[in-house]
């Protein structure tokens, strides 16, 4: 058992018990987070979900298509002169266990990652991309851009070296507790986003929706409860379980920020009793 475990509530009453999950000094929790941002979304876009990928407009673009099996996952850019990028993938393997990965980018070829059923979150750790990365099942492209936008998983758009994807799947072995959510927009702008959640081999269901305007924060210090496709309330979102947020604007060239924090916590935890 970690240091801080054992001395909290003893030697050091006073530790904050969040801010040890964050110091990775709290053994069975993990803080995690996911961002998501559409920069210029109009009325008639509809609703999109809440990442880089969202092409407005395009069939079948607005929403992220997750996939339900581990699937080979490849990169290209939409430039030919990115030869000399590196990027790092973390996401699930078709067991829904974590994994991370580097590739290097063949400019606009596809290059073959792993198999994942899910990706996080893609950064850029060596190079500087002339163009825009794309993540997406083997699919016929035009100057490295997938011709079918629903095969795209996550996309690095130049000159941000890192995916804005407001989804996450939770791991096996692993729940999820949401802690805290966070929105705006530009110019007092509206924007609805709603909370989309799928369990595993179960119906996707909608759960609150926020109205959100230039700048609010929700936070809870203990979680809040929600319910399953079946009604029942809890407040853990359990393992292989996809989480995502999607938006809708009124006004033109909105700008939309979205993101929320979580605990993940190992299933054994919920069976530990102490005196």
């Amino acid at each position: 058992m970690p240091e801080g475990s054992r001395s909290l509530g003893m030697n050091i009453p006073h530790r904050d018990f969040l801010l040890d999950v964050i110091m990775g000094r709290m053994e069975g929790y993990t803080p995690a987070f996911a961002v998501g941002v559409t920069p210029n979304l109009d009325a008639v876009d509809g609703t999109v979900t809440l990442w880089d990928g969202a092409d407005y407009g395009a069939a079948g673009g607005g929403i992220v298509v997750p996939l339900t099996v581990g699937t080979n996952l490849y990169i290209s850019s939409s430039s030919a002169a990115d030869t000399a990028v590196t990027v790092l993938v973390e996401g699930l393997d078709a067991n829904h266990v974590e994994q991370v990965l580097t590739v290097a980018v063949n400019g606009q070829t596809q290059v073959l990652i792993g198999n994942f059923i899910h990706v996080q979150v893609a950064t850029v750790v060596a190079g500087n991309p002339a163009g825009d990365l794309y993540i997406a099942t083997s699919t016929a492209l035009t100057g490295g851009v997938p011709n079918t936008k629903t095969t795209i998983k996550s996309k690095v758009i130049q000159g941000k070296n890192i995916t804005h994807n407001c989804f996450y799947m939770v791991p096996a072995g692993k729940g999820a507790i949401i802690m805290s959510i966070r929105g705006s927009t530009n110019s007092n702008r509206d924007a609805l986003v709603t909370t989309h959640l799928t369990y595993l081999n179960q119906p996707k269901v909608e759960f609150i929706s926020y109205d959100i305007a230039s700048w609010v924060q929700w936070g809870s210090p203990t979680p809040i409860a929600t319910r399953d496709a079946a009604g029942n309330r809890f407040i853990i979102i359990p393992e292989k379980s996809f989480l995502e947020y999607r938006v809708s604007v009124e006004d033109n060239n909105t700008r939309t920020f979205f993101s929320f924090d979580m605990v993940l916590v190992d299933n054994q935890q919920f069976n530990i009793a102490e005196v």
